[in-house]
């Protein structure tokens, strides 16, 4: 893959577009395939967060 159009996504542990991308750090690279990546969040990966995040508040509201 091309390094200068794919970034690697912390949340999903894969390369992904940056079409996909919500957000790119200005620093940090990882390295895959003897190539250095930018490191970022894709679009996808901030939905799901967002998404446990509501399900662990509704649960320890319910639980309280």
């Amino acid at each position: 893959m091309d390094n200068s159009t794919y970034y690697y996504c912390c949340r999903c542990h894969q390369l992904e577009h940056y079409s996909e991308a919500l957000k790119i750090f200005a620093s940090g690279f990882m390295r895959r395939d003897r190539m250095d990546y930018r490191v970022g969040y894709c679009l996808s990966s901030e939905f799901l967060a967002e998404a446990c995040a509501a399900i662990e508040t509704k649960t320890s509201k319910e639980e309280g």
